[in-house]
């Protein structure tokens, strides 16, 4: 594969900025989507000098962000447009701020009597902002790639040259009962980068590679399509689950076994 590895600081929830970056060293990681939520060492509420120290650090650690990860739910029916668009904004300002790309959002709607609702809030967003990326995630209310698609156009239609790209989290399509190629032929006029994990059928989250997820199909479909793929450990929502170090070394392993060292 050609693209760059990341990893989300999802995974390490209570590590300072020190740690996060030494982990990024010892696994040979190339970038950090960099989660923004109050007591995090990213958020909303930095001030310029808390900004400025952290991309400094990244940027002497020789390290991109990929992304500031929101938790902005674009299509949050029980939210104004203001309310949604003022969180967005100030989170894109964060990111620029860090010099990220640009930031994740998710759909957060209900189905798809939200898709105008969204579609409305992200050329809004775009609009205000275009020098930054917003990225919409296969997530919650819009699990497939065909969910996705149905917004991207609807975007398309109303803010043309929009630049919003999507996030394919290969756990939720797949969930979903949704193959890989169908995934990839949905999002892939807009498609963005990839965020990996696996799980078996039950649910229960695993190592790349030892679950169900048909990841070796996805990197196939993925082969000089994308520039980044970020591991997403969600230890924060199931603690039994072992330390984001033990993730990492079993992804390296694992695109070791497939692509060779």
């Amino acid at each position: 594969m050609k693209a760059k590895v990341a990893f989300s600081t999802l995974g390490c929830p209570e590590a300072s900025l020190q740690e996060i970056l030494d982990i990024a060293a010892t696994y040979g990681v190339q970038g950090l989507e960099l989660r923004s939520m109050a007591g995090q060492i990213v958020h909303a509420g930095l001030s310029s000098e808390e900004r400025g120290w952290i991309r400094r650090r990244i940027n002497e650690a020789g390290l991109h962000v990929v992304c500031v990860a929101t938790y902005v739910r674009v299509g949050d029916p029980g939210l104004s447009d203001d309310h949604v668009l003022g969180e967005l904004e100030a989170q894109m300002l964060l990111a620029r701020d860090l010099g990220a790309a640009g930031v994740r959002v998710f759909p957060g709607g209900a189905g798809t009597d939200s898709d105008a609702r969204i579609a409305r809030r992200l050329a809004a967003a775009a609009l205000s902002a275009p020098d930054i990326r917003i990225w919409l995630e296969t997530h919650d209310s819009h699990p497939r790639g065909t969910d996705i698609r149905r917004v991207m156009t609807l975007l398309d239609e109303i803010c043309p040259g929009h630049g919003v790209q999507v996030i394919w989290d290969v756990l939720h399509p797949a969930a979903a009962g949704e193959r890989p190629a169908t995934t990839f032929e949905a999002i892939g006029p807009w498609f963005g980068y990839a965020q990996l994990k696996d799980a078996n059928f039950d649910g229960q989250l695993r190592l790349l590679g030892q679950g169900d997820i048909p990841l070796h199909e996805i990197l196939i479909l993925l082969e000089d399509r994308t520039e980044w793929l970020s591991l997403e450990w969600e230890r924060p929502w199931h603690p039994e689950l072992p330390e984001l170090a033990v993730a990492l070394a079993g992804m390296r392993q694992w695109f070791e076994k497939l692509t060779g060292p």
